[in-house]
């Protein structure tokens, strides 16, 4: 048992590396300035696919490298994501007028456009970290420089008012 306690006793940390996919499909906003009539493509709970014909994927691979020493330097990573991104946008709109007096307002009722971009995604990751809770916890700080390349397009608008393809 003095031989185990002892090997046990002189094994040093070492680093560790890992690989991981990533992916899913989610929601997609944009905002501009000066302000424009942006809705989000998304999905409702149950399924149901609103302002959007399917949901917006994504997906990649991440590498992570984690080094034992010194304890603050955390992890060191790189990852390549595809990226489908979008948003519908206000072109035209017609006016209602509601209320009476001081109470009366415009509504707009709007016709939209809807643009999705293709991306590819390579962000080089540093993520230092701090230990808590008597070192059982560790919080990570994630701070990155991203390359980003947009490799398609396509617009639509809506009711086929104009013709749709890639730009």
């Amino acid at each position: 048992t003095l031989i185990v306690a002892a090997m046990l006793h002189s094994h040093s940390a070492t680093a560790q590396h890992t690989l991981s996919l990533i992916g899913g499909a989610g929601a997609s906003y944009a905002r501009f300035y000066p302000t424009e009539e942006i809705k989000m493509l998304w999905l409702k709970q149950g399924g149901e696919v609103i302002d959007c014909p399917r949901p917006l994927m994504h997906g990649g691979i991440s590498w992570r490298y984690y080094s034992p020493k010194p304890r603050f330097v955390g992890a060191v990573g790189i990852d390549l994501e595809y990226m489908e991104r979008g948003y519908k946008m206000g072109y035209a709109y017609t006016s209602e007028y509601v209320g009476e007096g001081d109470n009366r307002h415009e509504i707009r009722h709007y016709r939209y456009d809807t643009r999705y971009v293709n991306s590819v995604m390579l962000p080089f990751v540093w993520q230092p970290h701090v230990y808590v809770a008597k070192n059982k916890l560790r919080i990570f700080i994630d701070a990155a420089f991203v390359l980003s390349y947009n490799i398609s397009s396509r617009y639509e608008y809506e009711n086929n008012a104009y013709p749709a393809g890639k730009y």
